[in-house]
């Protein structure tokens, strides 16, 4: 028997193993998601102690920050504050019709 008939032969018998590393890799990228936005929340929660004028240097305002933070364990807050601050930054020299 050749290794690709091997191969072949010993994945048709074991089918719950790919099943079951399926799973733990999910798991595993559902666990490693949750941490990148739980490190993401501590260095957002770093921006509450600026003052607005040193926010306002970097696009946001207080209530970014505070909105940023409401956010549910599975969603990232410091993508929040990236939108927070495309909406700043096209809504800042917009024109204002009466």
């Amino acid at each position: 028997m050749s290794t690709a008939d091997q191969m072949i032969a010993s994945s048709i018998c074991q089918p719950e193993k790919s099943t079951e590393v399926r799973r733990s890799s999910r798991f595993g990228k559902h666990v490693n998601m949750v941490w990148r936005n739980l490190v993401a929340r501590f260095q957002v929660n770093r921006l509450t102690d600026l003052d607005d004028r040193m926010l306002a240097d970097i696009g946001i305002v207080r209530q970014d920050v505070l909105k940023a933070l409401n956010v549910g364990l599975l969603d990232d807050p410091a993508q929040q504050l990236i939108k927070a601050a495309e909406v700043h930054a096209t809504t800042r020299f917009a024109r204002k019709t009466a």
